[in-house]
């Protein structure tokens, strides 16, 4: 558990640990009064860490991301992005984060590449959604979900970085079997497999 998630839970022990001592150790109507402040103030806290989060995650962008083969939900804050053309059709996206990722092979990070097909803005598209951060779920106006298949990293000024190849995201639907057959010619079979059932669908609609 992360030390931020931990603070609701924390918050919440304080204050059921206040309300205990006071029913040992103090007389009504202390006893109650006391144990109201401290309702009071975990409820407090509470609004006021769910608004220092909505304030600090409106200057960055949320990418919620499944992750295959095995690492399931990640979800990356990023502040900026770096594409470059590899030709094809093919691009190399730097992301800037603008949170700590705390990756479970190369520990926490503040970058991360994405390899995907066709630019960048023609593949995400971003909208209202949750985001998950210390501890509270928050209303997010900037959230795209998209699939990625983790690769093997790059290398980049002598450190390694998590590497994933872009398979969907929000820009894909509801045009993915489109983009599909006249964009990922020169994407990895990966990527082709893991859309092929998603193109035949709408196909067939």
């Amino acid at each position: 558990m992360e030390k931020g998630e931990a603070i609701p839970i924390l918050w919440m022990t304080g204050a059921y640990a206040i309300m205990i001592g006071a029913k040992m150790f103090l007389v009504e109507p202390w006893a109650t009064y006391v144990g109201y402040a401290s309702v009071t103030f975990f409820m407090g806290a509470t609004i006021l860490q769910d608004a220092y989060a909505q304030i600090h995650l409106s200057g960055l962008i949320n990418f919620y991301a499944t992750v295959y083969p095995k690492w399931g939900r990640s979800e990356f804050f990023y502040k900026s992005y770096e594409s470059v053309p590899l030709g094809n059709n093919r691009f190399r996206t730097l992301i800037f984060l603008g949170e700590l990722f705390k990756h479970p092979v190369h520990g926490k990070v503040n970058r991360v590449f994405i390899f995907h097909c066709l630019p960048w803005l023609a593949r995400v598209k971003f909208q209202q959604g949750k985001a998950s951060y210390l501890g509270l779920t928050v209303t997010h106006n900037q959230t795209d979900l998209p699939t990625l298949y983790e690769r093997d990293a790059v290398e980049d000024h002598g450190a390694f970085y998590p590497t994933y190849e872009m398979v969907t995201a929000g820009g894909d639907y509801p045009y993915l079997a489109e983009i599909v057959a006249k964009g990922f010619d020169a994407c990895p079979e990966i990527v082709k497999e893991m859309t092929q059932g998603v193109k035949e669908k709408v196909n067939n609609i």
